[in-house]
């Protein structure tokens, strides 16, 4: 008889120049925060649908991505399309539940803070309701078109008022890769990336916090505005399913 030997296919090959994805919840994410506070910093930032397209269609993101100390889920669409990658479901959370909790969290040890992003007076806004909220006052406040233009200068605004803590609301991925220049430029600073916050604090309508723990927060921001979203929302995740797919049928030229 002729000896026939099980054969078994090939496992999936995910790129290795992505980052590692945390698992995390609000209270994962303050004790991650405080070590690096007591380490001398690092770059904390998030992964949303969006995110997982830059990842999948744009090599230079991944390896600015793997630079960042972690990075955990903001959005329903990182969580599916990761699983479809991985297979690990990971929980999500956003930076508007835990911002408040977490400037408490940080005055208490007597750290300032400083809030980077937006247009002008779009952090400063958001500072003063997280004074009026929870009592914490913010130490600086800057825009982020012309005051992250020179960062050698901004870093030295931070370092003469001993920030310890930068909430860095800007696009993807330019947000990454300021944060990642400030935290090796500022002494001991933690930056933790957070997007369009310093918007949807002031601007978020109650049907979108409604709509949050089903994962369809998006759907408010895209009916506002859709001429800029559509893309971001309607057509980039096909681009990074089809990603996904050549990945897992190993395809390993996709990650190259």
């Amino acid at each position: 008889m002729r000896n026939i030997q099980a054969s078994t296919a090939p496992a999936p090959v995910v790129p290795r120049d992505l980052p590692c994805f945390e698992d995390w919840n609000a209270f994962s994410l303050f004790g991650a925060l405080d070590r690096m506070n007591q380490s001398g910093g690092g770059v904390v930032t998030y992964a949303h649908c969006e995110t997982i397209f830059l990842l999948a269609s744009r090599p230079a993101v991944r390896r600015c991505f793997q630079k960042v100390s972690h990075v955990y889920i903001d959005g329903v669409g990182a969580q599916v399309g990761l699983f479809l990658l991985d297979g690990r479901w990971r929980r999500r959370f956003t930076a508007e539940d835990f911002i408040e909790a977490l400037c408490v969290r940080w005055a208490s040890r007597g750290d300032n803070i400083a809030f980077i992003g937006g247009e002008s007076g779009r952090a400063e806004r958001a500072a003063d309701d997280v004074n009026k909220r929870v009592g914490v006052p913010i130490s600086i406040t800057k825009n982020g078109f012309e005051d992250v233009e020179d960062l050698t200068h901004l870093s030295t605004c931070l370092n003469m008022a001993s920030i310890r803590l930068i909430v860095l609301g800007l696009g993807q991925p330019r947000q990454e890769m300021v944060a990642l220049s400030l935290a090796s430029q500022c002494r001991g600073v933690t930056v933790l990336c957070v997007g369009a916050l310093f918007e949807q604090m002031r601007e978020n309508p109650p049907i979108a916090r409604w709509l949050r723990p089903l994962g369809l927060e998006w759907t408010v921001r895209l009916c506002r505005t859709p001429r800029s979203l559509a893309a971001r929302y309607l057509l980039h995740p096909w681009f990074t399913l089809s990603w996904i797919a050549r990945v897992r049928l190993g395809f390993t030229e996709v990650g190259a």
